[in-house]
């Protein structure tokens, strides 16, 4: 893989999991754990009640117009390779 391809998996990533979480406001009142950090990337992490999963929360910037973004998000046809031990997308 080269770094492009990197990047961009973990922009996909990173904009998947946003997309999962709730709004700002619920945050502040949570018990949310730094798991790890690496850069300007951040991983939280905190237990997600009656399923077995973890709740994830990634924190990144990306430097990109929003367009180019939703145009990522959007190529379902390519998330399988960013996603590989995923289900469905």
């Amino acid at each position: 893989m080269t770094r492009g391809s990197l990047r961009r998996g973990a922009v996909l990533l990173g904009w998947l999991m946003l997309s999962l979480l709730p709004g700002p406001g619920a945050w502040a009142a949570s018990d949310w754990t730094l798991v790890r950090e690496q850069g300007p990337v951040r991983l939280w992490a905190r237990a997600n009640p009656p399923g077995p999963f973890q709740a994830l929360r990634l924190e990144m910037r990306v430097a990109a117009r929003p367009a180019a973004l939703l145009a990522v998000l959007r190529d379902t046809a390519n998330h399988r390779p960013w996603l590989p031990g995923s289900r469905e997308v």
